[in-house]
């Protein structure tokens, strides 16, 4: 059985429809194409009667790079890329598939879309690109954690170079900008990485993966728009200063100990003994 075949995406994101999605992207891209070659018809046209012809083109948004419609081609396939790639971000966004990849995986994908290195959008590689990363969401989930784990800073006493202990520091949770106008920016890896442990307190809960388009980064903004500088999640407890460190407690112990066995799992003999 292909991983196509073995998991449905509809049955992951039904609230995206990828039929639809595919089907009027498909149908643009004639239209497209039907339009071009009229286009650069009427070029070749003006070009015999030694008139100019305005320049129509599609600018690549990334590299600022120029294909005119007379080298149909080149044209066609910047529109495609430009197209999928918007494609591909709203699905990403709108389907909550990024809840099941870690922050690493997150930012891989990310790196992806900005290279520009992504597969054409249809209904199929929509359908492997599924079932690869919900294959791999128990492997990711434990990457998370350990990710998480390596992430700390061990010059903060807080920060066991063992095991998680009942809280953690982290100390680029936000950056200052002095001045005026002082403000302050929550750090996407910091936030990206308690999302990932949330997201392990929930499975070993017993409870669903929290959907990541409302996750850790969502609750510091609004923490932050409140000049509160510290928020309560189910799991978690943060609150960060000026200086850009934060305190991260966690309230519930017995997760965090099923946690340290994830990391005892990929680093033996990592744990200390128990007093």
């Amino acid at each position: 059985m292909s991983a196509a075949e073995s998991v449905n995406p509809h049955d992951l994101v039904p609230s995206v429809g990828i039929d639809f999605m595919c089907e009027q992207r498909a149908a643009a891209m004639v239209k497209i194409e039907q339009a071009a070659g009229v286009l650069a018809d009427a070029a070749s046209m003006l070009h015999a009667a030694q008139i100019d012809a305005p320049l129509i083109s599609v600018i690549a948004k990334w590299d600022r790079s120029v294909a005119p419609v007379q080298h149909l081609g080149d044209f066609l396939a910047e529109c495609q890329k430009q197209i999928d790639q918007s494609a591909w971000s709203y699905l990403m966004k709108q389907s909550g598939l990024r809840t099941f990849m870690d922050a690493r995986a997150r930012k891989e994908w990310d790196d992806q879309m900005e290279k520009r290195q992504f597969p054409e959008f249809n209904v199929d590689n929509v359908a492997n690109t599924f079932a690869t990363i919900h294959g791999q969401r128990g492997e990711l989930f434990e990457r998370g954690v350990i990710e998480a784990f390596k992430g700390l800073s061990w010059h903060y006493a807080t920060n066991s170079p063992c095991r998680f202990g009942k809280r953690i520091v982290y100390g680029y949770f936000a950056s200052s900008c002095s001045g005026p106008n002082r403000w302050q920016h929550v750090n996407n890896t910091a936030t990206d990485r308690l999302d990932d442990l949330t997201r392990c307190f929930s499975i070993l809960d017993g409870k669903p993966e929290p959907d990541h388009r409302r996750a850790v980064y969502s609750a510091a903004y609004e923490a932050q728009q409140a000049k509160t500088y510290e928020f309560e999640t189910e799991y978690l407890r943060v609150k960060w200063f000026k200086k850009g460190s934060a305190h991260i407690e966690f309230k519930r112990m017995d997760l965090v100990e099923k946690m340290n066995g994830i990391i005892a799992k990929h680093y033996p003999g990592a744990l200390p003994p128990r007093i």
